[in-house]
């Protein structure tokens, strides 16, 4: 059978050599090959996975070490839970102040990794990274966004070396921000103000954000709209509503909302935005965002 498609078996788009004694085979390079079954092995009998039962992890993995002393928490974690995403943020959440209280460390730091692309899963990884947001209402903690650090082809990204240098950076940016720190910037409010659909963000040690070409999304309940004019003034995000769209109550506004989405806002570090959805408000200080966009 071919060997492509399979559980198990390696992925398309990626190098694949064999490698004997000081002999590489290049098997991309000889066509479509395959595999075939060599043995067949008696039915295994069925197994209790701990891991799978509730507290089992905890019990196994975490309780036992309740004494030992952290400098900090690195989390990377949550491709399984994208097949049900709602309400990880609010078990988030729960789970880093458990920690907190398990270890007797009220300030200890934790630093999380927001899901990256990844093209090769069904479900829903925005809700997922959405979702992540929430670790930041919690002081002492850090978001790495890594959009743009995976892979489309694999579940697991060869680049952890740039996210390890992205989370070692912003264990020193918490110093400052102790409230909360992302390493891109991060939408926090959306409005309707003159006609427009206005984001504010939190830019952090940058100083503005920086547009290319691309779309967003307006979920305005009855129907899901592309918006693709819009500008932006340091921290501040300003799309243009045609005049024969009413905002409706319940609509939201969305960024990079797919599995593997196109990148266009960065910071002037180059550091990409979290994606996210906000809902939208109808009501603002007009002379606030006037200073702030002109």
């Amino acid at each position: 059978m071919h060997i492509f498609g399979h559980a198990g078996g390696p992925r398309q788009g990626k190098k694949h050599v064999l490698t004997i004694g000081n002999v590489d085979f290049n098997l991309d390079e000889e066509g479509a090959w395959y595999f075939r079954r060599g043995c067949f092995l008696p039915m295994k009998r069925e197994s209790i996975f701990p891991q799978y039962l509730p507290s089992g992890l905890f019990n196994g993995m975490i309780y036992p070490i309740r004494n030992t002393v952290f400098n900090g928490i690195l989390w990377y974690q949550g491709e399984s839970d994208t097949k049900n995403p709602t309400n990880y943020g609010k078990a988030f959440v729960k789970l880093i102040q458990e920690w907190r209280r398990l270890f007797n460390a009220p300030q200890l730091p934790f630093l999380f990794v927001q899901l990256p692309n990844c093209g090769i899963e069904q479900n829903c990884w925005p809700i997922l990274r959405n979702e992540q947001l929430n670790g930041l209402l919690l002081d002492n903690t850090a978001m790495i966004i890594a959009l743009g650090l995976g892979e489309d082809n694999d579940l697991h990204p060869l680049n952890k070396h740039q996210i390890a240098n992205e989370l070692v950076a912003a264990r020193m940016a918490m110093v400052k921000y102790r409230n909360g720190y992302a390493n891109g910037p991060v939408a926090t409010k959306a409005f309707i103000a003159d006609s427009n659909i206005v984001v504010r963000f939190n830019l952090f040690d940058a100083n503005k954000l920086v547009l290319k070409a691309g779309t967003f999304e307006l979920d305005n309940r009855t129907e899901v709209i592309k918006l693709g004019s819009f500008f932006a003034r340091r921290n501040v995000l300003k799309i243009a509503l045609p005049k024969s769209i009413t905002i409706h109550h319940g609509a939201s506004i969305r960024y990079a909302w797919n599995n593997t989405p196109s990148i266009f806002i960065i910071n002037d570090l180059g550091k990409p935005a979290a994606p996210f959805e906000l809902p939208i408000s109808k009501f603002e200080n007009m002379d606030q965002i006037f200073s702030e966009l002109y």
